[in-house]
């Protein structure tokens, strides 16, 4: 189980896992790269779900 706080997003986010997984040690950082991403769109981009490679 990883929890993960954003305070400058005013976002947390609690991921529950049911067993010992590798995803553990990486799901936190691929998800701040993910809401990084995210807030960085323009309005258009957002509205046509558009996220950069």
């Amino acid at each position: 189980n990883e929890i993960a706080v954003f305070p400058g997003e005013e976002l947390g986010i609690c991921v529950l896992l049911n067993s010992h997984s590798r995803l553990a040690s990486t799901v936190v950082p691929d998800l701040y790269q993910i809401i990084e991403q995210v807030y960085s769109q323009t309005p258009v981009q957002m509205a046509s779900n558009y996220l950069p490679e």
